[in-house]
């Protein structure tokens, strides 16, 4: 009987080492970006990397500065004919007093390659916000 016992263990033991484990992995290909570029995977390389790699589209450059809007601000800003005069018409400018205390940074800003109403804008008329 004791033999019996022992035979069993052994078939029982033998038998849960012999049966093959089952796996979860899988295999994972890894697409050639040179034939298919727009593969996920492709694509996730393009955002590191220096130098990029030959698939990925260059970056689009920064541009050379942002554009700028100045607002001098409520008695900044002075039309000779609409406030003294109460006519309509005339023109927007700055005060003339405050025109110098602004004029070194627009000077500095066209210096830097801003373009007076293209990339650099002066806003000295009064918004209508009613």
């Amino acid at each position: 009987m004791k033999i019996l016992i022992i035979a069993t263990l052994i078939i029982l033991v033998t038998s849960i080492f012999a049966t093959p484990l089952t796996s979860h992995a899988q295999i994972i290909i890894i697409p050639d970006c040179n034939l298919n570029p727009q593969h996920p995977f492709c694509q996730s390389q393009c955002s590191f990397g220096d130098p990029l790699p030959p698939w990925c589209e260059p970056p689009e450059p920064e541009p050379a500065h942002q554009p700028v809007l100045l607002v001098p601000g409520l008695a900044a800003s002075h039309n000779f004919k609409l406030i003294p005069k109460d006519q309509a018409g005339g023109t927007w400018d700055f005060t003339p007093s405050i025109r110098q205390q602004w004029q070194p940074l627009i000077d500095r800003l066209t210096q830097e390659g801003y373009e007076l109403n293209h990339d650099l804008c002066l806003e000295v008329q009064p918004l209508n916000i009613l």
